[in-house]
This record gives structure tokens, sequence and C-alpha cells, in this order.
């Protein structure tokens, strides 16, 4: 008798954490996913005219490609773009098709420093940030380091010239935003050093 109860205590708990488990596994299938955010969803919500690029400089080595970019965006456009992806990043992609990047084993690696300046850190690394083309409006200044690499093998050879297209991405790349028609950026990325 004191067996059959203690069996059945032991099967009441299996049943009761079998239940739980499974409305949990259920609640997470039945969750619904995140809506995509596309790239017209940003540009309804973006000016892409109020960002711009003061400063770009690169290095390369045999396989690596090292960018530095110093971005002056307007604050409004600053807090939109911090509530549409969070977190954000910013990458910085070679001048061929996204498709060749994939066969041809270039890798383009997300900012691995995405550092907000202050206006005394802008002025330190060459901005002028009382310039004309601020319009004396608050601006928010970001200093993005971004990395790319050809793997040794590819058909690709190592080759920073060209146009370079300026792009947000979330955390897990879904939804990633590339601006390669906004002349902006065109025009500055076709520039070679620092300026």
């Amino acid at each position: 008798m004191k067996y059959r109860k203690i069996l059945i205590t032991i099967l009441i708990l299996t049943l009761t954490i079998i239940t739980g488990c499974s409305e949990t596994s259920e609640e997470q299938r039945s969750k619904p996913p995140e809506k995509a955010i596309t790239i017209d969803d940003m540009q309804d919500k973006i000016d892409i005219d109020n960002i711009i690029l003061t400063k770009f400089t690169k290095t390369m080595t045999a396989t690596k490609g090292d960018f530095s970019v110093i971005l002056a965006m307007k604050d409004t456009v600053c807090n939109k773009f911090q509530t549409i992806t969070t977190p954000y990043y910013y990458t910085i992609l070679l001048p061929i098709s996204i498709e060749n990047m994939v066969v041809e084993g270039v890798k383009s690696i997300p900012a691995q420093k995405l550092k907000k300046l202050t206006t005394d850190e802008a002025a330190k690394a060459g901005i002028k940030v009382n310039s004309q083309a601020f319009a004396g409006e608050p601006y928010t200044f970001f200093s993005i380091e971004q990395s790319v690499e050809w793997n040794p093998h590819s058909n690709s050879s190592p080759n920073l010239e060209g146009k370079y297209d300026f792009a947000i991405q979330n955390e897990d790349f879904v939804n990633t935003f590339y601006f390669s028609d906004i002349q902006l950026f065109v025009n500055g990325f076709n520039e070679k050093g620092t300026y």
C-alpha cells in the first residue's frame, strides 16, 4: 500500500511536469514571428539626406581591408534608427554583388566598433563640427570600424577601389537595408583616402 501511494505520487508529478513542458513548447510555437521591416518601411521613416559621411579611411593587407567611418546623423534621424532595429549594426559592402560575395568567398564583417562620439571627440577626429554642412542643426556623430576579408582561394582578388554600399543590419541579419542608390554615400565612398 505504501509503495502504491509513492508510485501514484511519482506518476502525478511526472504528468504535471510533462504537461507544463508541453504548454511551454506550445507557447513558443504559437508565438507570432516578428514583423520583418522592409526597406520601404525604413525609407518612409528615415530621410537619408540627413545622414552625412564626414570621414572615410581605409587600409589594405593581402587578404583583409579595414575601414574607419565617421557619420554625422541628424538627432531626429538618430532617434528613429535606434527604434527601428535594436540592436542595430552598420556595415560597408564591397563593390561587387552580394551574390558574388557569397560565391567568391568574400566576407563582410559587421562593425566591430560602433561608438557614439561627443562633439569634442568628433572635433579631435578631424571633423569640422561647426561646418555649414550641418546648418546649425543638432547632429550625433558615430565612429564605425569595419573589416572585410577575402578567402585566400577566392576568384575575386582583394580590391578596395570602387563603390561601397552603406547598410544597416539587425542582430540576426534578417533585416538588412542597403543604401547603394543614395548618391550622397556613393560619391563619398568613391573618393580615395581621408577627407
